[in-house]
């Protein structure tokens, strides 16, 4: 499921980061939030004029929810992924600079998004409290230039290992930092930040 439109992606030739460009699904997120309760509603909906309102109208909500600013639909956004062995090799300032230039500089609002895998492993829940204070850190030392490239959120994908002698298949911990004081959104723990609102967790 692609819950944005992808228009355009390159990686680089070590296969260690990749730039992809979006846009938001507007017209989706309106349907979704539309009440339809028959066949001619969901006639209604789909057409252009009813569409259009509803997406005004979707996005006219949007503002009042913290953490939802308006981003137009026709708002070129950029994506990058980047791996790297550890959070320290993150932080290094070298490899952070390398992964910033990834991003135009911008003075419009943060629509850019940075997911950052990590491939040391950790074992279980018990650890991620400390690893997501550990990222909290790392955020807040660079946010500004985070903010300089029109960052809207990062998110760290650490690999998890199963505790226990029997190991087995652990998804990724997900921990996402979101301008503007790039806090960690506890709520959203886990879970793919893209997705978040399926669940209307903020209800």
């Amino acid at each position: 499921y692609r819950a944005y439109t992808l228009k355009d992606f390159e990686k680089d030739a070590d296969g260690r980061c990749v730039k992809f460009s979006f846009m938001n699904k507007v017209s989706e997120r309106a349907i979704r939030r539309t009440s339809i309760n028959s066949l001619s509603d969901l006639t209604k909906i789909v057409s252009t004029s009813s569409l259009t309102e509803a997406i005004e109208s979707d996005d006219s909500n949007l503002l009042l929810t913290e953490h939802k600013e308006k981003i137009s639909p026709t708002t070129l956004r950029t994506g990058v992924f980047a791996v790297v062995e550890s959070l320290d090799d993150f932080a290094n300032p070298s490899s952070f600079a390398s992964t910033m230039k990834k991003f135009s500089s911008s003075s419009q609002s943060p629509v850019n998004v940075l997911y950052v895998i990590v491939k040391a492993g950790f074992t279980g829940e018990s650890e991620t409290d400390a690893l997501a204070e550990k990222c909290e850190q790392i955020v807040d030392s660079l946010s500004t230039e985070m903010e300089a490239s029109g960052v809207r959120r990062i998110s760290f994908l650490l690999d998890q290992k199963s505790e226990g002698e029997i190991q087995e298949q652990m998804s990724p911990a997900v921990l996402t930092y979101r301008c503007p004081n790039y806090r960690e959104e506890s709520l959203y723990r886990n879970i793919f930040p893209s997705q978040v609102y399926h669940l209307d967790l903020n209800r």
